[in-house]
């Protein structure tokens, strides 16, 4: 049996927000040592955007796992499906 994407629907459908780490962690330091970033909240992202139902073929195919399109019809329970894993 392969993997099914547990989300719902619209995280399938909808475009998701990512960023990388080390940004994160470059601004993260530059808000610590400097003085204009005292008391100020900051967003940070890099742009990258995705939806699920693009990426999970790309993820299917990188562990060498059938892709299986999400079906809001079926019930996947992850829970069986990882327990002798």
């Amino acid at each position: 049996m392969s993997p099914r994407y547990i989300g719902n629907k619209y995280s399938w459908e909808h475009f998701w927000d990512v960023s990388d780490a080390r940004v994160i962690a470059e601004q993260q330091i530059w808000a610590s040592v400097t003085d204009k970033a005292k008391n100020e909240a900051f967003n940070c992202m890099n742009g990258d955007v995705f939806t699920w139902n693009m990426m999970w073929k790309v993820l299917c195919d990188t562990f060498g796992v059938e892709f299986v399109p999400f079906d809001e019809k079926e019930r996947f329970d992850f829970v069986e499906f990882m327990k002798d894993k």
